[in-house]
């Protein structure tokens, strides 16, 4: 499953949202408030086991925004001998 699906996933599990792609807005599209920001980050920690810094999660605009936040944070982890 690529990182994209498994946040898909996240945001039907949590949100109850069907149709989420890349360039869906977290406002716009999707109306997340900061209550949702939160469950949202903590799904996020919990699904890559990446920690997630506030002030990095509050640049996310877009899920593919996150996906990219995903693909780096995996990313430094397993050079850092972490891994899921």
């Amino acid at each position: 499953m690529s990182n994209l699906e498994r946040i898909q996933k996240i945001m039907k599990e949590n949100f109850a949202f069907d149709a989420v792609s890349a360039s869906s807005s977290l406002r716009s599209d999707l109306c997340l408030d900061s209550l949702d920001d939160c469950e949202l980050r903590m799904a996020i920690e919990e699904e890559f086991d990446v920690p997630v810094d506030d002030d990095l999660a509050d640049k996310w605009l877009t899920v593919g925004d996150i996906e990219q936040f995903v693909k780096v944070a995996v990313a430094d982890r397993e050079m850092q001998g972490g891994g899921a």
